[in-house]
């Protein structure tokens, strides 16, 4: 797949580079080139994960929560991920310390 550039007209584009992205995401690939990739494959994928997390914090609060939930910019894509994407984010809650 050729690599889409993302200048230019902003709303033009801004389409076909969310797709690129998600397709390339999809397919495990990333493009060394893209910020975003980059960050996705270094902070995501390799190791920042709500479970690691949650156990970490577990011995030092009685109680840990994890919320996984859907997250984009676009309000449209929003309300579609919601109901029938994956959680592509997530938030850890942790009360009462031990």
């Amino acid at each position: 797949m050729a690599p889409i550039s993302c200048g230019g007209s902003v709303r033009a584009n801004c389409a076909a580079c969310g797709l690129a992205t998600r397709v390339r995401r999809l397919r495990g690939r990333y493009d060394e080139t893209n910020e975003a990739d980059m960050s996705e494959y270094h902070v995501v994928r390799q190791g920042v994960d709500e479970v690691t997390l949650q156990k970490l914090l577990e011995p030092a609060f009685h109680d840990v929560e994890v919320q996984c939930y859907r997250s984009t910019q676009s309000g449209a894509l929003q309300a579609l991920g919601e109901r029938f994407g994956p959680a592509t984010t997530f938030g850890l809650f942790a009360r009462n310390p031990r």
